[in-house]
């Protein structure tokens, strides 16, 4: 849904010369013609045939959308997640792809999910007309696992929206938001500000959610410190299988984490804006899309030298093995007690953050399109 956000947000600003159209099981289908329709749905793309919302999207996206698609006589398929329809409906085909996190590890994947890519994933790629891979770490990805030829494979970055930058909160906004999200969470106990580390992205094994419960106890041996004590570790994002409930129950546990779950879009600008500090050591990511909000939001960024992420922190954050937990927990101290090393992470991860844009995300696959 971001990436979609972050595509459609700037795609009538670059192109008004090529038609688009947005098709979705839940939404009648509607050309799109300028912004203004994109950011009102409600009244522009209205609800379609209840008896559509009911199947199954597997059929919908197999069955249905590609009649679509010959009804609508659409030229070029954008594909924005992976996959293409069973049948080639269109002259030209175009298929992004995030990650394949399933086939570097599949127990980080869920069952249905492993077989149904294991199905579709090497037809599409191999019939689709060009490849949209995030990062180059995704590339080589799908080179080493479908044996694509590189020709076909254009790596194009994502970007952060606009409005996570830096925001100059006082206290009092910033006890207000808490006491919001602490009614959200059933954490009501903030009477004073306390430092925060935050994490953005979902509860499972590939996020290394165990990580940072390791991290929190690490710096617990530290307590002498008035700092660490009150120090809160927040966690944003909802659960996945098949291990998000086991990592819910033990943060249940722990006093100095407050997770929020899934909180309304509105509000995460500002949450990035109420830490000290960003903590991410995922084990695999396509781009990493969290890291750069944060750098962009001004938070010094302690995250993995793994997969996409060496490409989009750069020498913008603080990088370590996901499992080297005393490193990370160190960093921590070290951010919290150095406050010109605390400025000097902020500035180069603000500075990184510049070199990635959704208008050049755009730009970038709207000349994809021209060319096909």
């Amino acid at each position: 849904a971001t990436f979609s956000k972050g595509i459609l947000g700037e795609l009538f600003n670059i192109d008004n010369k090529n038609e688009y159209f947005l098709f979705s099981q839940k939404k009648k289908v509607e050309k799109l013609t300028n912004l203004t329709q994109f950011n009102q749905p409600s009244q522009q793309l209205s609800v379609y045939q209840p008896f559509i919302k009911r199947l199954p999207w597997l059929f919908w996206f197999n069955f249905v959308l590609p009649q679509q698609l010959r009804e609508y006589k659409i030229d070029l398929f954008f594909s924005l997640n992976h996959f293409l329809p069973i049948k080639k409906t269109t002259r030209k085909e175009v298929v992004v792809i995030h990650d394949l996190a399933w086939k570097v590890n599949p127990d980080w994947k869920n069952f249905s999910y492993r077989v149904y890519a294991k199905l579709f994933q090497q037809r599409s790629l191999q019939r689709v007309d060009k490849i949209i891979a995030v990062s180059h770490s995704t590339k080589r990805d799908i080179m080493r696992f479908y044996n694509v030829p590189e020709s076909k494979i254009e790596v194009i970055y994502e970007g952060a929206d606009k409005r996570f930058k830096p925001r100059e909160l006082n206290q009092v906004s910033k006890l207000r938001l808490l006491s919001k999200l602490s009614e959200l969470s059933n954490f009501k106990d903030f009477k004073n500000l306390p430092a925060i580390v935050l994490y953005v992205g979902r509860l499972e094994e590939r996020k290394n959610i165990k990580g940072i419960l390791e991290i929190t106890k690490r710096l617990d041996s530290l307590n002498s410190k008035s700092f660490i004590r009150d120090l809160k570790f927040v966690l944003v994002g909802g659960t996945s299988k098949p291990r998000g409930e086991e990592y819910l129950k033990e943060i249940h546990k722990r006093s100095n984490i407050l997770y929020l779950g899934d909180v309304n879009d509105e509000y995460l600008p500002f949450i990035y804006n109420l830490a000290k500090i960003f903590l991410f050591p995922s084990f695999c990511e396509g781009f990493g899309l969290t890291v750069l909000e944060a750098m962009q939001s001004g938070l010094p960024v302690l995250t993995s030298n793994t997969s996409s992420l060496l490409e989009v922190v750069g020498d913008g954050g603080l990088m370590h093995e996901p499992n080297n937990c005393e490193a990370f927990a160190r960093d921590i101290v070290k951010l919290l007690e150095d406050k010109k090393f605390y400025q000097e992470m902020r500035e180069k991860g603000i500075k990184q953050a510049k070199k990635f844009s959704w208008e050049k995300t755009v730009r970038k696959i709207v000349n994809i399109f021209n060319q096909l």
